[in-house]
């Protein structure tokens, strides 16, 4: 059983608990961590988990660095081995055409090695120079080898930007192919154009040995390049998320409708292009406070909740400002060690808890006492309660 505390309510499960926080204003995350001491799990550098659904979170906040830490301080045992070992054997067994080693073995090419074959039959280049795919260089092979002129062409699939290993034997290869006489050129999976096409003729032709570092493209840069490209599309769209909900809510406060009167929902409707159906809940997620004070709102039982919100809220705050007094006119010394475990005994709260409630009704004596808490940690847990 689930006992809602703002409405006194009862529940069988999460399900009909979340239902009922979204008629009180709050979800169940923020309604755990307010009423429950509900701690939302922390990923190494410092932010919070990604969320995934109920009370679930991942165990990293999203970030790419952070998963792959997390993957290598993964240890697998014997028995998870053994049966990623058994899927990989069942896979492998259908012979789906997947695999890279499968489509080889059956003649059939890559896409990359499909487009640049494509181009090369278009402008004859296998009449002019021997050509051949998948050459053997002990120990290595070579995607396109022009035997004449003693020219690799590499073709560089996105696995070769995801893993660092692969990288890392591109350079050997690479290293191995030059010291015995070849003249290297890559083109990557991004850059399949003419343009392209026409630097690798022009390379192929050149009989001067050019400086392969000016050819050799800095994988992690490409990545790092594009990962700050997402970012700013990303931010760009939020941005232009908001201007858009600002506008729509300026419409709406600026417009003549009547809030305390039936039939403002289809008004409202009209003015934000959406169907009726939906402008409660878009008023909820965007104009809480204006939803809940002006608009009229049917069902007796909203407005009842409504008011035990408030209620509950008032109770809350005139309790923390007994307590916050409570605390000030304990003696308690703020500047020696100790001092945490004496506030939760007042508090009645988990000594973890305590910084959280200084920092929201005691943020200076908070900033002037003794603690172990970074300054940065320190103004971003007071700057929550502005």
């Amino acid at each position: 059983m689930y006992i809602n505390k703002i409405n006194g309510r009862k529940y069988k499960n999460l399900n009909g608990l979340s239902s009922s926080l979204f008629y009180c204003g709050t979800n169940i995350i923020d309604y755990l961590v307010e009423f429950e001491n509900f701690k939302i799990p922390k990923c190494e550098c410092g932010e919070n988990c990604k969320y995934m659904t109920g009370i679930n979170f991942r165990k990293t906040c999203g970030n790419e660095k952070c998963k792959t830490n997390f993957r290598k301080k993964i240890k697998f045992t014997d028995e998870t081995k053994e049966l990623l070992r058994q899927k990989r054997y069942d896979f492998l067994k259908k012979k789906t055409g997947k695999t890279a080693w499968e489509r080889r073995s059956n003649g059939d090419m890559s896409y990359l090695e499909k487009w640049f074959h494509d181009k090369c039959i278009e402008n004859n280049l296998y009449s002019k120079y021997d050509i051949v795919n998948e050459y053997s260089v002990y120990p290595y092979f070579i995607d396109f080898a022009f035997i004449n002129e003693k020219v690799a062409i590499e073709l560089d699939g996105k696995i070769h930007f995801i893993n660092n290993k692969r990288t890392d034997h591109d350079f050997k290869k690479d290293d191995f192919l030059i010291e015995n006489g070849w003249r290297v050129f890559r083109i990557r999976f991004d850059e399949i154009t003419n343009n392209k096409f026409n630097e690798a003729i022009n390379f192929i032709g050149s009989n001067l040995l050019k400086n392969y570092d000016s050819r050799l493209y800095s994988y992690k840069e490409v990545i790092e390049e594009n990962k700050k490209i997402k970012e700013i599309e990303k931010l760009k769209k939020e941005e232009l998320k908001k201007e858009l909900i600002n506008e729509k809510i300026n419409k709406v406060i600026n417009s003549n409708i009547d809030f305390t009167k039936l039939g403002w929902v289809k008004k409202v409707s009209v003015i934000l292009n959406i169907s009726h159906h939906k402008t409660n809940n878009w008023m909820v997620k965007n104009m809480k406070d204006f939803y809940y004070k002006n608009c009229f709102i049917r069902g007796s039982k909203i407005k009842k909740e409504k008011e035990a919100i408030e209620n509950r809220k008032k109770e809350y705050l005139d309790k923390q400002k007994e307590l916050s007094l409570l605390v000030l006119n304990s003696g308690i010394n703020f500047d020696e060690k100790g001092w945490v475990l004496k506030v939760s005994k007042i508090l009645n709260r988990y000594r973890g808890n305590v910084y959280i409630w200084m920092a929201e009704f005691l943020p200076d004596i908070l900033i002037n006492s003794k603690i172990n808490i970074s300054k940065e940690k320190l103004e971003l847990t007071i700057n929550r309660f502005k």
